[in-house]
């Protein structure tokens, strides 16, 4: 009979305890077996924190979050932090006070760190004293921008993918002229360079009298006549094999800059014949009877004449090869 009632007693003072526990929890949690100053701080904005959080410094745990309440009358959220008396002289009163987590959907605490650097220390805090708490991110405003973001990159994606595709087919088609320009279009433009290259007249072209320096100033003109004929031949049989081999090159993408260069030829031709007319008459005019000081004495013009025709010799090879246009004017 007592050993009944002895279980009895004993299994009423296990629920007692456990209902005590729960007590302690649930209704008793506020309670603190330290003694510790109470903190407000003040946020426009709280985001997520609960009754509970920790509040610490660094990583050490100095207190609580006691209590929560709104203020309506000044629009601020108020929280009350129990601090440890033993860490309160290590807050200030310009502390700076704000929310952490330790990852972006882990729990909330409450963190407390010095002033800035350039910023004096204030006062140790009391109980009862009220700081300003440094307000949250907006991370809704982070979700939005990163929405924002992922739907510009997708349209952007849907936009251009027809146009990626319209490339790889122009590549595609690209591709099947591939064995063209390999085997006949490239050697064909090397030739033709090289013989470009290999014009003999070009060297004596820059400065009258280099390559015969031992001749008279006439003799030099008219081997200059000589060669400006023998280049223009040259020319002409250049651009009469472009012409030959004009249906080979119509066959690739390239007509129209295979007619811009035969104009740029037949151009060309134009300017040789015109040089070769005055070089003509220049030189009609420097052998004439009366001599060629009297002909200069006569006719100041002629060694301008002497001068222009000069420098479009000098200026026509360069057209030719470097495509550089000649200036017509004489300084």
């Amino acid at each position: 009979m007592f050993e009944h009632r002895y279980q009895t007693l004993l299994g009423a003072a296990g629920v007692l305890a456990f209902l005590a526990g729960l007590a302690w929890i649930f209704f008793f949690d506020a309670l603190h077996l330290r003694p510790g100053i109470r903190l407000h701080v003040e946020f426009s904005r709280l985001s997520i924190l609960d009754t509970g959080a920790a509040v610490k410094i660094g990583a050490q745990k100095v207190g609580v979050v006691e209590k929560i309440q709104f203020r309506s009358d000044v629009g601020r959220v108020r929280v009350t932090l129990w601090i440890d008396q033993r860490m309160a002289p290590h807050i200030f009163s310009n502390s700076r006070v704000y929310l952490e987590s330790l990852s972006l959907i882990g729990e909330r605490h409450v963190n407390i760190v010095l002033p800035s650097a350039e910023e004096p220390l204030g006062n140790p805090v009391t109980d009862g004293d009220v700081l300003r708490g440094q307000d949250p991110a907006h991370m809704d405003n982070l979700l939005i921008k990163l929405y924002d973001s992922l739907i510009t990159n997708l349209r952007l994606w849907r936009e251009l993918g027809p146009q990626i595709r319209e490339v790889e087919a122009q590549l595609r088609e690209f591709e099947r002229h591939r064995p063209f320009l390999e085997d006949t279009l490239l050697p064909r433009a090397r030739s033709i360079l090289k013989k470009a290259r290999a014009f003999p007249e070009a060297g004596g072209w820059i400065h009258v009298g280099d390559r015969l320096p031992d001749l008279s100033l006439l003799a030099q003109i008219k081997k200059l006549l000589d060669d400006l004929e023998a280049a223009s031949g040259r020319l002409k049989g250049f651009t009469g094999e472009l012409e030959q081999g004009l249906h080979i090159w119509t066959r690739a993408p390239f007509a129209p800059r295979i007619r811009r260069l035969k104009a740029r030829l037949e151009r060309i031709e134009k300017e040789l014949e015109a040089l070769q007319q005055e070089g003509r008459r220049l030189v009609a005019a420097l052998d004439s009877p009366e001599g060629t000081l009297q002909s200069f004495i006569r006719d100041p013009s002629i060694y301008n004449d002497l001068r222009m025709m000069a420098r479009r010799l000098k200026n026509a090879p360069l057209d030719l090869l470097f495509k550089r246009k000649e200036k017509r004017t004489v300084k």
